[in-house]
């Protein structure tokens, strides 16, 4: 079938106006290569970690990237990595997960519980740039951005963003006209490295919890990931960070555990165990929500601790 010329040349320009767009995207893209949030860096190190080298990986939100440092974690003979964003919602660490299985796989996934029922109706922009951006494109990467933009009304500079990007030429500095992202790495491999130390006041628990249920939609991609695990012979354990707790997180921290309970899955509550960890409330917190380096350390090395010997024996 002979192709018209206008057609044939329309189909050029579209070709032309792509290349652009690829070519284009990552110069004007925000970026976050240095300081302890180098998200750009952290998530886009993971995938030039070489293949099948990874045997522990963590998800979640800041509560997951400053408790699991895998610095700690090779001390003990466990190559670990942390996929981890600011207020990672479910449906974006199902994504992450399903990213990560490209080129590894693991034994462990450890899921930071702190997300559930918090991501509800529309998500800030600036969680979902730094959820998104920082992941190569993918069919899987649309799926998330999908997932993430339901509530918003334009939806395009989410998919496209040279939209939103496309004015920062007074901005745009010699990392971003050199920026390849093959080249990515992350020398804490997604942990955030936090010296600092606030004294926090340790609060008692409510005395009991209001009954709330898990959102369906949290409830889907939970058991999305719970499928995904089972299919790939990947061990799931639930973590709950040690944070400081009020009744509405409380709430959610023991719907949390119910759902581990009757789904039989593994839930590490760390809030349980802070005179095991030996976690000291003047020295150990970054703040009254996030442990600091120390902090980690100490629920690094107890989880690596349990998890040794089961790494090993799947070697």
């Amino acid at each position: 079938m002979k192709i018209s010329k206008p057609l044939l040349r329309s189909i050029c320009f579209f070709i032309i106006l792509a290349a652009l767009f690829a070519i284009a995207t990552p110069v004007f893209e925000r970026k976050t290569l240095y300081g302890a949030w180098n998200y750009t860096a952290k998530v886009g190190g993971y995938f030039n970690e070489p293949d099948e080298s990874i045997e522990l990986i963590g998800f979640g939100s800041s509560h997951m990237y400053c408790s699991v440092n895998p610095a700690v974690m090779a001390d003990y003979g466990i190559s670990a990595y942390v996929l981890a964003t600011q207020q990672q919602p479910l449906c974006a660490t199902y994504y992450y997960m399903r990213d990560a299985l490209k080129t590894q796989k693991p034994d462990v996934f450890i899921l930071e519980t702190h997300m559930v029922n918090r991501a509800v109706g529309e998500i800030e922009d600036s969680v979902i740039a730094d959820a998104t951006e920082p992941m190569p494109m993918s069919l899987n990467k649309l799926r998330m951005i999908h997932s993430l933009v339901a509530e918003k009304e334009n939806k395009v500079p989410y998919y496209l963003t040279l939209f939103r990007y496309g004015s920062r030429w007074s901005e745009l500095t010699r990392d971003d006209l050199s920026f390849k992202r093959r080249a990515l790495q992350d020398e804490h491999r997604g942990y955030v490295y936090l010296t600092d130390a606030t004294a926090v006041a340790p609060t008692p628990l409510p005395e009991s919890p209001e009954h709330v249920e898990i959102n369906a939609r949290d409830l889907e991609y939970l058991e999305c990931m719970v499928t995904l695990c089972e299919e790939n012979g990947i061990r799931l354990i639930l973590l709950s960070a040690p944070t400081t707790m009020d009744q509405e997180s409380y709430n959610n921290h023991c719907a949390v555990k119910r759902y581990a309970q009757d789904r039989g899955l593994e839930f590490i509550d760390a809030n349980m165990l802070t005179e095991e960890l030996s976690l000291d409330y003047s020295t150990d917190f970054y703040d009254p929500n996030h442990l600091n380096l120390s902090g980690s350390t100490k629920l690094s090395s107890y989880l690596a601790a349990q998890l040794g010997a089961y790494i090993a024996d799947e070697e």
